[in-house]
């Protein structure tokens, strides 16, 4: 699934939906093919994201995973937020931090970031229920949007809604507003599913693969943990990473894959040469 991801993207769906599965689908994706660093503003679990990077070949986030550049940040302040050039930054549940009702609290810095990041080579991915509960000004900048209308079932084992069904369509925003005005926020029935497919520069819908269902663990669906650390990888007895790295090339050590499937990995990370120092 390859997509345009413009300097500020909105994620839109209610809850349920799949925003967050979206987020990592497409964000980890985009990522690895720009070369960026993530960094979230919610709890992330590195070892279920490593074991994803892992199964699509997404050797660059391998690599910054690694060098510790997957960062997750917990503040209600946005100053500091978009401070390093080269990332993604991924602002979950936007319409606290950006209410529509409370613009005179964004700082004038944030809004200063927002307006020239595609100059300091930065991109801000934000997700909300709904569009209008974000400030205008944000949504005046958001150049492209992802409607989220996943499907989910009862699961007994989860004891909520479990999503099996991805369906998502992306938009550059005239398109979005066109949509929305066309379809009076009702996000089902013929007249949605024609102007979505009409207008929509991207459409994907599908059943979850095996490879889909290791994003469920990179993020807590239920009983988010806000406000925590982000962690490392964990080590094994002798206190070595799963993957190491040798004379500036990586290569994994120890993986649940078999032997032939790990030896064809290698060779192919063998030719991907990582900086150090950076």
């Amino acid at each position: 699934m390859k997509f345009y991801l413009p300097p500020i993207f909105g994620i839109i769906g209610p809850q349920g939906t799949g925003k967050s599965f979206s987020t990592f689908k497409l964000l980890c994706e985009a990522a690895n093919e720009l070369e960026y660093d993530l960094c979230f503003n919610f709890t992330i679990n590195l070892d279920a994201l490593y074991n994803y990077c892992l199964d699509c070949g997404y050797y660059w986030l391998l690599s910054r995973i690694l060098h510790n550049k997957i960062r997750c940040r917990f503040s209600e302040e946005l100053d500091g937020f978009m401070d390093l050039p080269r990332t993604i930054y991924v602002m979950d549940e936007a319409g606290v931090y950006m209410n529509s009702r409370e613009f005179q609290r964004i700082p004038k810095k944030f809004l200063h970031d927002l307006a020239q990041v595609r100059h300091d080579s930065k991109v801000l991915v934000w997700c909300a229920q709904y569009s209008d509960m974000v400030d205008r000004v944000l949504r005046e900048l958001t150049a492209g949007y992802c409607q989220c209308l996943s499907t989910t079932k009862p699961s007994k084992k989860l004891g909520n809604y479990e999503l099996y069904w991805q369906r998502l369509y992306i938009f550059n925003s005239r398109q979005y507003r066109i949509f929305l005005n066309r379809v009076d926020s009702k996000l089902s029935g013929f007249k949605f599913w024609m102007n979505a497919r009409r207008l929509a520069d991207f459409h994907y819908e599908g059943l979850l693969s095996d490879n889909d269902r290791l994003i469920f663990d990179i993020y807590s669906s239920f009983g988010a943990r806000v406000g925590e650390e982000y962690g490392y990888i964990d080590t094994d007895d002798d206190g070595n990473l799963p993957i190491k790295l040798f004379n500036s090339a990586a290569k994994i050590v120890n993986s649940p894959l078999s032997d032939w499937e790990l030896d064809d990995l290698n060779s192919r990370l063998s030719s991907c040469h990582f900086d150090l120092s950076y």
